[in-house]
């Protein structure tokens, strides 16, 4: 090694023991922020089934399946009209991945099992097509 290497050397391992010390500085909040309640929609509805879920769409140009979400799948039953939704919703930013009405007619058909999962697929009438 040469001179310059190190010196260079021995100058970072000085940056790195002076990073220990605490300067205890206070940075005041320049916007103080109040908590806001957040209303989901399902304060209304009582949870029939909860489970943990991975939402694909299948993506025409590429011909492959792509994942759009991952986290709780729940059946949600409004208390006033019966009527039943599934909601799938990431848990901290609460953005929703999926939210459809269930009903009688529409039909799930079982595609065996994905990565040890049962897997069931929807298909889309010409309607939701553009929709993802």
């Amino acid at each position: 090694m040469s001179s310059a290497d190190l010196k260079h050397k021995e100058e970072e391992e000085e940056l790195v023991v002076g990073d220990d010390k605490d300067t205890r500085a206070y940075v005041a909040p320049i916007v103080k922020l109040q908590k806001v309640a957040i209303t989901t929609g399902e304060e209304d509805e009582d949870p029939i089934l909860d489970l943990k879920s991975k939402l694909y769409r299948f993506d025409k140009d590429e011909n492959q399946w792509k994942e759009r979400g991952a986290d709780t799948m729940k059946f949600l039953k409004h208390k006033a009209s019966g009527k039943v939704r599934l909601l799938m919703r990431q848990s901290k930013m609460l953005k929703i991945y999926a939210n459809q009405l269930i009903f009688e007619s529409v039909q799930f058909s079982s595609i065996g099992f994905i990565h040890d999962c049962p897997s069931f697929l929807k298909p889309l009438g010409e309607e939701e097509e553009g929709q993802s």
